[in-house]
């Protein structure tokens, strides 16, 4: 039997239904079958609906003959009539309630005393015209030209966190209507179902296409392609029964046995939704079992623009038609129902449990404990997931989010011990969350091994640290939303909750249920739950450690559980400020160490392209040209300087994109920021704003980027954003609000609050709580509406600019939060403000006796001496230097100020504070941002160095050091280098260093090139063209030598011979080197031109050619 409400006609027969609209019957109105299927009946073409009519006109006729004869049939039995009005509901909304009516639509010429009197005869004929209507479709939703409805408006757009800017994007929608909804509803449903009812009222032909594109317009675009997908695929919502009538005749269906292809499509509907949660684990491992052919994983796992319930969907699909042409159709779908029982996925496991009896088959040992999770457990974790999978990876989207899937898509790197870290130095990962790069020598990690078991332990404690708006938030969103994908590879987890330390009920929590974010009544049995198991199957990630004050950090649920106190089974993650993880790190639970890295100078470039082109093929073009043109550079081996990128294209946005790029390559000090996504998205926004102009620090970045903030929002207001030229020169009006703004966030800085309730932001005007200047956003937090900053370091701008602007003791309070680590970010935002003219400033940078001398291990005997006294010409290695405290002394917050401030003067108050002109950096880890703080503290230091020890260095470090060398007025200088390890070193990064004016008079250099790409017959010269170098030991392992022309290699190393033969100040040569590729000629140059040297007393050459 075919049940009625499991099927609408789309087309078909019931297109020929002409009667009226509506007919009175018994006093009530009945429905026309045509407007009814009219409505639904935009999937088929005319042409397929021509092609239906001669086979639709003689099943009538044999529809009409057979009720005939049933008819004559009646009469001669006498079967009295049993009544003349019937109901029967489907889900096409038509209702019959006049057999009258009936008759006259579908069997014209009747009459109602001698044709159907029994409700079997009707119910027959309704079904015999829905089989032969033609299409047929299961359960449909919303159209996309459909009018939302009130319950379906809110539903979808649950997700959505900040409504207002959609909210006037929709058609008819202005401010005002905002306004109200905003101050009369204080429940962000209540205020979605008020916008789609205000919105009905002001624009009647409301459609969900309207929706799409408002979301698009307000850059809601993940948002966006959900709801189109449910309004485009008559099938995509069917899973959820909210918005549709179902039928219960097979709701519950009996068990099915003998015949796995009746099996497999009773269970479909519940395999789909349940597949769909756990998608892509269960496509790899039905594809590992060699169940699904390989397209079919692959087209699952990389197309995109469709929702994953389609995909699964797709995927039933696939697996309906491997059943069917499967020669052992049984043993197919009992192999396909093991792989589910083994996805760690109870929903699944239930269901494939109950399959496998219906075979006869026995259950794996293992399912029985996945199904003994409790369903107040299962139904918390899958409501989570449901809410993981529908919030954006990048959690707001001002400022702007940049590129193509680019933002927040970062790099990792994992240290190793400090055992092995001396021969593995770091694994660096380059460019993309979820694919790795191979680097030569470092091990790969991806966003998955963040949390592969360790051998020791399956219950991680796992930190990950970065500077400020690096993406270490953006890290732990994605690790939610794979969670909710089920693609996390390496362990299943039963829950996972996403703790941010900066809401103080987090901070302050006592018990596991205060942990819960979104609190719902199955908390406490949740919470009871894992508390019994120790935390066994439960992830918590604590995002923002530096946020906790420094007392919360050594007494905390947060500090107890990290440090295994409590709940010792459970897995964390925990992330924090590099400042601030000093203290993690000591641990002696702790299994991995993840640094957040960010964008290199190639992505950077690509980054601007995708964000600044919005033509995608356009884009790709240029990119392209650009790699192509950086490829034809590398090639010429006598190429000293980055090319000029140029482009063939003519529009404007290529032209923007290729004059930014060009303009960081000669502002390499702005391009060294660019690393960090956020202010990579700053950087690009501001400059085309400001008509192609880079701001020189973070402090003018950030200046810039609240102006722009504010202009944005006073275009509301009907004030011409482009009269507004600077933060200091705003209206009156608009320099109280910021003042009020500013105002709040030093306060709550002070007292380490970083979300704030409707309450504690009671003291701001009427005025600047009607959006607080576009520069706060508001979410849902234990089901009550909270505030914060865009990010926490627009908050500490901000407070720094009342530091600056407002309060009349700056020095004072610059003094209070010196030694304050919530303030480091703050304080260099006061330095970049004031300059640090107040000569109260010289006090932080007049250390007496700052030692930052190398420490290394001292001789037998001679234990109140080091090594590096007795030998004038030490090794390149750093065995000998000790591991101490004293590399935590390195003065990182200083150089970051004096690059902030711009302070010359104190530059050179800080270089005479430093025993013996001597820096050590080994071992201390620098940030990019570090590296360039660095270069100009140097720079401008006007002091001669003993000794410059730069340790190990990657090549984007050293191309940021080396930019920030522009002095040349010869008062700075440098009289030994030491770099134990100058990583993936070029021709032209050597030859920018050694031309620096630093290295000038410089007498000793002791350097390692550790791969790169490099002619060592030409770093040879560069190094012997330095005119005061008295010893040089260089050690060149594992270079990439570029292809060359031999008479331009030959004339080279006749060079170097004579560069040798004729150096008189040269005492002392050491040359290492090991690689593939032999370097004869350049050996022989060097022993020949110092066999006939007069002043060089010492050579060695050691040469491991690796055949």
């Amino acid at each position: 039997m075919i049940d009625v409400s499991q099927w609408r006609a789309s087309i078909g027969l019931w297109n020929y239904c002409q009667a009226a609209s509506s007919r009175p019957a018994n006093g009530c109105h009945s429905h026309s079958f045509k407007a009814a299927v009219d409505s639904k009946s935009g999937s088929t073409t005319s042409g397929e609906k021509t092609s239906k009519l001669p086979a639709a006109l003689s099943l009538i006729a044999l529809l009409l003959l057979l009720f005939h004869s049933l008819s004559l049939l009646r009469h001669i039995l006498i079967i009295p009539p049993t009544g003349n009005c019937y109901q029967v509901q489907c889900t096409t909304g038509v209702t019959v309630t006049d057999t009258n009516y009936l008759q006259s639509v579908v069997l014209p010429g009747g009459s109602s005393s001698n044709l159907i009197y029994n409700d079997l005869y009707l119910i027959v004929c309704l079904r015999m015209l829905l089989l032969l209507s033609g299409d047929v479709e299961l359960n449909p939703g919303p159209m996309i030209d459909d009018q939302p409805s009130c319950l379906l408006f809110a539903k979808y757009l649950k997700p959505l966190v900040d409504w207002k800017p959609f909210a006037l994007c929709l058609p008819g929608i202005a401010q005002s209507d905002v306004n109200v909804i905003d101050k009369t509803k204080r429940n962000a449903h209540l205020m979605k179902m008020a916008l789609h009812k205000r919105w009905l009222q002001v624009n009647p032909t409301a459609s969900w296409r309207d929706v799409i594109n408002a979301l698009k317009q307000c850059e809601e675009n993940e948002l966006a392609r959900t709801i189109e997908d449910k309004v485009t695929d008559p099938t995509a919502g069917r899973s959820t029964n909210d918005d549709m009538e179902v039928s219960t005749s097979n709701a519950n269906p009996g068990p099915i046995t003998g015949n796995p292809k009746a099996i497999l499509r009773t269970h479909s509907a519940k395999l789909t939704d349940a597949i769909t949660t756990n998608l892509y684990r269960v496509t790899d491992a039905l594809y590992a079992e060699g169940l699904i052919p390989l397209d079919t994983k692959e087209n699952i796992q990389t197309v995109t623009g469709i929702s994953d319930y389609r995909k699964s969907s797709q995927l039933m699909s696939m697996i309906q038609r491997q059943l069917e042409s499967s020669l052992n159709s049984e043993q197919y779908l009992i192999g396909i129902f093991h792989v589910l029982t083994n996805q760690q996925h109870r929903t699944l496991s239930d269901i494939a449990t109950s399959i496998l009896h219906q075979l006869g088959q026995s259950i794996p040992d293992d399912v029985t404990s996945i199904s003994s999770i409790p369903d107040d457990v299962q139904g918390y974790a899958d409501n989570m997931k449901k809410h993981y999978k529908h919030q954006p990876i990048v959690a707001t989207d001002w400022p702007p989010r940049i590129g193509k899937n680019f933002f927040g898509r970062l790099a990792l790197v994992e240290k190793q011990d400090s055992s092995t870290q001396a021969k593995s130095a770091w694994h660096l990962l380059r460019g993309q969350v979820d694919k790795a790069v191979k680097l030569t020598e470092n091990k790969e990690i991806s966003v998955e091994d963040v949390l592969q078991p360790t051998e020791s332990s399956v219950s991680l404690r796992v930190v990950i640290d970065g500077p400020p708006g690096i993406g270490k938030t953006t890290l732990c969103r994605k690790l939610l939303n794979m969670w909710s994908n089920g693609t996390l590879v390496h362990q299943q987890y039963d829950l996972v909750l996403y703790c941010p330390l900066r809401n103080s009920k987090i901070a302050t929590a006592t018990t596991l249920a205060d942990l819960f974010v979104c609190q719902r009544y199955e908390v406490p049995m949740v919470a009871e739950w894992f508390e019994k198991r120790n935390g066994k199957g439960l992830l918590i990630i604590f995002d923002g450690w530096d946020e906790l004050s420094e007392q919360l950090r050594q007494s905390s649920l947060a500090a107890s559980i990290i440090c295994k106190e409590k709940l010792d089974q459970c897995s964390i993650i925990v992330t924090s400020r590099s400042y601030a993880s000093s203290s993690l790190l000591k641990m002696d639970t702790l299994s991995r160490h993840v640094q957040v890295i960010g964008f290199s100078e190639e992505e950077i470039s690509t980054v601007i392209i995708q964000t600044l082109q919005k033509d995608t093929k356009l884009a790709q073009e240029l990119i392209d040209e650009n790699t192509e043109q950086d490829k034809r550079l590398k090639s010429m081996t006598n190429a000293k300087y980055k090319s000029h990128f140029t482009t063939t294209q003519s529009s404007k946005d290529s032209q923007l994109a290729v004059k930014l790029i060009n303009d960081l390559e000669v502002r390499n000090d702005v391009q060294s920021l660019c690393y960090i996504p956020l202010v990579c998205s700053m950087v690009i926004l501001v400059y085309c704003k400001e008509g192609g102009h880079l701001p020189t620090t973070l402090t003018q970045l950030y200046e810039n980027f609240i102006l722009q903030t504010i202009r944005r929002h006073v275009k509301r207001h009907d004030i011409n954003p482009y009269t507004l030229g600077s933060l200091s020169s705003l209206p009156s009006q608009l320099v109280k609000h910021l003042q009020e703004m500013c105002q709040i966030a030093y306060t709550n800085l002070a007292n380490t609050r970083m979300t704030f309730s409707s309450h504690q932001l009671q003291s701001l005007s009427e005025a600047v709580k009607e959006d607080y200047l576009g520069l706060m956003t508001t979410f849902i937090e234990y089901d009550e509406e909270m505030y914060q900053f865009l990010h926490l370091s627009i908050q500490e701008f901000l407070a720094a600019w009342w530091i600056a602007k407002h309060e009349e003791k700056t020095e004072e309070v610059f003094k209070d939060h010196f030694d304050d680590d919530h303030f480091r970010m703050c304080l260099r935002f006061v330095a970049g403000l004031t300059n640090l003219k107040h000569e109260s400033y010289q006090q932080y940078f007049n250390i007496a006796q700052l030692d930052l001398q190398c420490k290394r291990k001292s001789l037998s005997g001679f234990e109140t001496f080091h090594l590096s006294f007795f030998y004038q010409n030490p090794e390149i290695t750093d065995i000998e230097h000790n591991s101490s405290d004293d590399f935590d002394n390195v003065p990182i917050l200083l150089f970051q100020l004096l690059y902030e401030s711009k302070n010359t003067t104190l530059c050179q108050v800080l270089a005479q504070s430093i025993n013996n002109h001597s820096l050590c950096l080994d071992r201390v880890s620098l940030s990019l941002f570090d590296w360039l703080c660095l270069s100009y503290c140097i720079n401008n230091s006007n002091t001669t160095w003993n000794h410059l020890h730069l340790g190990r260095v990657f090549n984007d470090s050293l191309s940021v050091f080396t930019a920030g060398l522009t002095n040349n007025s010869l008062q700075t200088q440098c009289k030994r280098l030491e770099a134990i390890e100058l990583n993936n070193a070029t021709d032209d990064l050597i030859h920018k260093l050694l031309q620096s004016s630093l290295l000038y008079n410089i007498q000793e250099s002791y350097c390692g090139l550790i791969f790169g790409q490099y002619v060592p017959c030409l770093v040879l010269l560069q190094f012997l063209n330095l005119p005061r170098l008295k010893i040089l030991h260089l050690r060149m392992e594992h270079p990439t030598i570029p292809t060359f022309d031999n008479t331009y290699y030959t004339d080279k190393c006749i060079e170097l011979e004579k560069c040798i033969e004729i150096n008189s100040i040269l005492q002392e040569m050491k040359i290492e080197y090991e690689g593939e590729k032999e370097i004869a000629s350049t050996i022989i140059s060097v022993i020949r031109g110092v066999t006939r040297n007069n002043t060089i007393t010492s050579l060695t050459i050691d040469v491991d050619h690796e055949y």
